[in-house]
């Protein structure tokens, strides 16, 4: 009796563990999200909560990239960053110090309030995304994407790629050639700003 119960035990635990097994199985695949799904909702976030929502998307390693390149224009001491840029992003207690020890998404969530402030100011609206193709290049995949925006008084479809990186069990955004632009646009306009003070 003893032998069918230690049998019966072993059998019930094999059960249990391969029902375990296929059910980590079954989360791991439902969790490791698709480039195309997590494009999806990039642009869904961006639509409905705005340019800011978009950080949460972008790979680490770029949005410290994206804060090298722009950490320079916060080179400025406390009283120039008082009355300047550095507090209208980041609040009337924001030092250059600070901003230096702030971590990458944060620092970037600043300068997508410019682009949130902007299209609220023009009543900016999304249109629908649609995903055209992908291109695989290395660990990359490139996604073609179209999607529209607009206002009351026009609009504008535009064809963009759209690059992401594994990131984890999922997939984060690469900056966009646009993105590093008006990165550079930014910073170029400020020192050139406070070099002719």
């Amino acid at each position: 009796m003893t032998f069918k119960l230690d049998n019966m035990k072993k059998i019930n635990f094999a059960i249990i563990l391969t029902l375990t097994g296929l059910l980590s199985a079954s989360w791991s695949a439902a969790a490791a999200e698709t480039p195309e799904q997590i494009c999806e909702k990039y642009f869904a976030a961006i639509k409905q909560q705005g340019a800011t929502a978009s950080v949460d998307f972008i790979h680490p390693d770029e949005l410290l990239r994206f804060k090298q390149m722009l950490l320079p224009i916060f080179d400025v001491s406390d009283e120039q960053a008082k009355s300047g840029v550095l507090q209208a992003l980041y609040g009337k207690n924001t030092t250059s110090a600070s901003v230096k020890t702030m971590p990458p998404a944060d620092f970037m969530r600043g300068f997508m309030k410019i682009s949130d402030a902007q299209s609220k100011s023009m009543n900016v609206s999304f249109g629908d995304l649609k995903i055209l193709g992908s291109v695989k290049e290395g660990d990359v995949v490139h996604l073609l994407t179209k999607h529209s925006a607009g206002t009351k008084d026009y609009s504008l479809t535009e064809l963009e790629i759209l690059s992401l990186k594994p990131y984890q069990n999922s997939w984060r955004v690469l900056l966009s050639g646009k993105l590093e632009g008006m990165a550079q646009a930014i910073k170029t306009q400020i020192l050139k700003a406070r070099s002719q003070k």
